[in-house]
């Protein structure tokens, strides 16, 4: 039985992954949603902590992983700090701004700092640890534009509310793909799971 660990974006909690865990533990997968302070700690740090839950659930087993939003910049820091818990795994990535936040670059500079706590460093800021291609990571980004970012009219390109799908490109990426989702309808979409089945399929 595969082992996926399912990690959430900004302001949520483990449960907002309950959909995908649920689908996927269907079709056969043994899963694990984590939580994490997305405020209150640099993800640097919560990585160091969320670790050993993680190493104690791969049971020395591969491990996928599946982050939303923040949690895909969760899981390079996972990865700089333990590759050896990546070996023989794959990564999906859903609405991750891997190339850093516009949105939050708009929060920053109207004073919003607090908004962001410390997700913003070494995150939402673009610079979260590289990604080694030889690991497979399939980002998925969203196209239907409703979201906050949609409100104050943030974009001029394609995006799903809160992040623009040239934000979820990332190079040493294998697969990028675009669903007509918005950020949050991500995480309850049958062909998100239809998608991460595919490519953890093989």
């Amino acid at each position: 039985m595969k082992k996926i660990v399912l990690i959430h974006g900004l302001y949520l909690r483990r449960e907002i992954m309950g959909f995908l865990a649920k689908k996927l533990s269907r079709l056969g997968y043994e899963c694990l949603a984590v939580n994490y302070p997305t405020l209150r700690r640099p993800l640097s740090n919560s990585a160091s902590i969320l670790l050993p839950q993680i190493t104690t659930f791969s049971a020395q087993q591969p491990v996928y992983f599946i982050g939303h939003s923040l949690g895909g910049l969760m899981i390079r820091h996972l990865y700089h700090q333990d590759p050896d818990l990546f070996l023989q795994s794959r990564v999906v990535t859903l609405g991750t701004p891997h190339q850093g936040s516009q949105l939050a670059q708009f929060v920053r500079r109207y004073r919003g700092q607090f908004l962001l706590g410390n997700s913003w460093q070494n995150a939402l800021d673009g610079g979260a640890p590289s990604w080694n291609e030889a690991i497979p990571l399939l980002s998925i980004s969203g196209s239907r534009a409703i979201g906050v970012g949609t409100l104050i009219r943030l974009f001029r390109e394609e995006n799903d509310g809160t992040v623009a799908v040239s934000e979820t490109r990332l190079a040493t990426a294998q697969q990028h793909i675009t669903l007509p989702e918005t950020h949050m309808s991500l995480l309850f979409s049958e062909s998100t799971v239809n998608e991460i089945h595919r490519f953890f399929s093989v």
